[in-house]
């Protein structure tokens, strides 16, 4: 058996899974939170509609029409009783699902309305809150009933589905494989980065176009850029294992503490602080002044930049000078 074939069978196989695993796992979760988001979005709009009806027909109680895997709460206001004390406000209906059932008590639920309350909140708020192994999605607005004072609050919840797995992990495996042996059989290096390209695409492409193309372009430019390179380096490793063995914690604490939290500070750099894609748009709140509020960037840059001259500066000045001294 050749050992260069093998060598480079396996570097193609491990560049490959090096893109296409990440890949993988930042589309499900971009599918997932798209699904995610939809759900959010139905289930808000349900609440918009209940309190459109409530507020037209000044009715604040629960109705038969509502969907069956959504619990739903009302909270009214505090009411004069019968000596003309006005109590506080409180749960008045409820309607639980099983899956639901440790959501939120009432506590929380009082809470919650007071939130609105001080906000004097329009429209509907929606969230999502880990419930165990599983999600709970929510939406609440409050209800201004005219001839009723103060507003109550409705508030929907519903587990949210889980997530498809569109893309299994064994068509990442399938695709390494072939790889991996295009890579054996097939010498020339532009030709075996094409096919990681492609296999890249086929894999992705359920996510879409533009990010399945994104990641095979990054597979087939890290094919052509690294294979040769790793293929001499585990020619290496196998000639000389001892020599590598020396230089292994330092590359594992390279690779932990330096490769790892880079590369993740590149992809979380294209998200907001809710997880959500937002492409450049962070790159430009630094880069570009708006006239919400003053950016200091370039101010941190030129300190920065005046800081290090003039540590580099004195350093190496003071230091010659007290050795010709």
């Amino acid at each position: 058996m050749n050992a260069r074939r093998v060598a480079a069978g396996l570097s193609a196989a491990l560049i490959a899974l090096v893109v296409l695993g990440p890949s993988l796992g930042l589309g499900r979760y971009l599918a997932a939170r798209e699904a995610r988001t939809a759900e959010l979005e139905s289930l808000a709009h349900q609440a918009e509609l209940w309190i459109e009806s409530a507020e037209e027909s000044r009715r604040f109680s629960l109705s038969a029409e509502m969907p069956a895997d959504v619990a739903v709460v009302l909270i009214a206001a505090g009411q004069a009783d019968a000596f003309g004390i006005v109590r506080g406000a409180a749960v008045t209906e409820r309607r639980d699902v099983p899956s639901l059932a440790e959501f939120e008590d009432d506590a929380q639920l009082l809470e919650r309305y007071a939130s609105l309350r001080a906000t004097d909140t329009r429209g509907v708020v929606r969230g999502a809150a880990p419930l165990g192994e599983r999600t709970a999605l929510w939406a609440a607005g409050l209800v201004r009933i005219e001839g009723q004072g103060e507003p109550g609050m409705v508030r929907m919840a519903r587990t949210a589905a889980p997530a498809e797995n569109v893309v299994p992990f064994w068509w990442v495996a399938l695709g390494l494989m072939l790889v991996a042996l295009g890579s054996w059989f097939i010498s020339n290096r532009l030709a075996v980065s094409a096919l990681a390209g492609v296999m890249g695409l086929v894999i992705l492409m359920p996510f879409g176009g533009s990010f399945a193309a994104l990641a095979a372009g990054l597979a087939t430019l890290a094919l052509w850029v690294g294979r040769d390179s790793l293929t001499e380096l585990l020619l290496g490793l196998r000639e000389q294992p001892t020599t590598y063995l020396y230089v292994a914690p330092a590359m594992v604490g390279m690779v932990l503490l330096v490769f790892v939290p880079f590369a993740m500070g590149v992809v979380l750099a294209f998200f907001d602080g809710d997880g959500a894609p937002v492409g450049v748009a962070n790159f430009v709140e630094i880069l570009v002044p708006t006239g919400q509020g003053p950016t200091h960037f370039y101010w941190t840059f030129w300190m920065t930049l005046l800081w290090t001259v003039s540590n580099v500066v004195l350093h190496v000045g003071i230091g010659l000078g007290l050795a010709v001294v």
